[in-house]
């Protein structure tokens, strides 16, 4: 787990003790501040558009739970796109789609990340109908089941604006985590993404902005 790549999505790992790394630190304890209040099982992080740092979060997120001394499972639930799987080294196949397909078990699916604590589900075999794979009841069941087994579970989910996967998603988790591009992500996406988890009931646990310049 050396690559310049890997490194840079994974600063947790690779720069522990950087100002970046701090934050995601930061996020973790401003999400279980709220957890006191309201029980924060899994967390979906997502985006209004491509590109805005979303996976990296998660990945980092995940880490953040997992060095705290949680036993956390980190999902790709982006099944148009997913990048989950070449961050860190695994193969995307044997994942998430194939199991809400009832092509494969959980145990079949369930892969260990190289990382103490952290355990990883990848987006699985490119299967058409994303949506309708998400919508099914296989879903909703397999968050009740991972629940019992982790002390948190991290669902890194396509952009909010682009399709109605992550609406799905996070509507079978706690809240959502969304990651908002410095400079990029314009003001109606934002307030769109805004009103789309505010109609759906859906708790807003943080804004993450993210590709700011540090020096502004």
């Amino acid at each position: 787990m050396s690559t310049p790549a890997l490194k840079s999505a994974t600063i947790m790992d690779s720069n522990p003790f950087s100002a970046v790394s701090e934050t995601y630190h930061t996020l973790r304890a401003n999400i279980e501040f709220l957890s006191n209040k309201n029980p924060i099982e899994a967390i979906t992080v997502t985006s209004t558009e491509w590109g805005e740092g979303r996976t990296t979060t998660a990945v980092n997120l995940a880490l953040a739970y997992a060095r705290s001394g949680k036993k956390v499972l980190l999902i790709d639930a982006d099944l148009r796109r997913p990048t989950l799987h070449a961050i860190l080294g695994q193969l995307r196949r044997d994942g998430l789609s194939n199991y809400l397909a009832n092509q494969q078990t959980l145990q079949d699916i369930v892969k260990e990340s190289g990382y103490s604590n952290l355990h990883v589900i990848t987006a699985g075999a490119q299967l058409p109908g994303p949506t309708e794979l998400l919508s099914s009841g296989r879903l909703a069941e397999l968050f009740d089941e991972l629940k019992g087994r982790y002390d948190r579970v991290i669902v890194d989910a396509s952009p909010l604006n682009v399709a109605a996967d992550a609406q799905i998603v996070a509507a079978s988790t706690d809240g959502v985590v969304l990651v908002v591009a410095y400079a990029s992500t314009k003001r109606a996406e934002l307030q769109k993404t805004a009103k789309t988890l505010s109609q759906n009931g859906t708790p807003l646990l943080g804004i993450v902005l993210n590709k700011a310049d540090r020096n502004r």
